[in-house]
């Protein structure tokens, strides 16, 4: 019988002092900064979020799930973390109030956040 490739992988995490990386397989730091990159301009691009001063709000903090795509390429989602995630979000309701994001660690800027 023939084996799913992606079944075959194992579930691998690397820590680092703020936020952990999830994927499956094998990967390098480049690939992990392209991926992110690329999802970060698409995120601009689509006008996800809004960066704002942060004026001490309480913020929701993410991390990134990686997962490889069948063509062979890294794929980077951010995710609000599991325990802080708010039910609006999971069932896509229009939310009546402000949202606000803790940035990744390799896109914070100082004095900002993400709404």
């Amino acid at each position: 019988a023939e084996t799913d490739e992606a079944a075959e992988e194992t579930l691998a995490m690397i820590e680092d002092e703020e936020q952990k990386y999830i994927f499956l397989g094998s990967v390098d730091k480049n690939e992990i900064q392209t991926a992110e990159d690329r999802e970060i301009d698409k995120m601009k691009e689509f006008g996800v979020f809004d960066e704002v001063p942060d004026l001490g709000e309480q913020k929701i903090s993410m991390r990134w799930v990686f997962t490889r795509k069948p063509n062979g390429e890294l794929e980077a989602r951010l995710v609000a973390r599991g325990f802080e995630e708010k039910s609006p979000f999971l069932q896509s309701k229009e939310i009546e109030r402000n949202v606000f994001i803790l940035p990744p660690k390799d896109h914070r800027k100082p004095g900002k956040s993400w709404k």
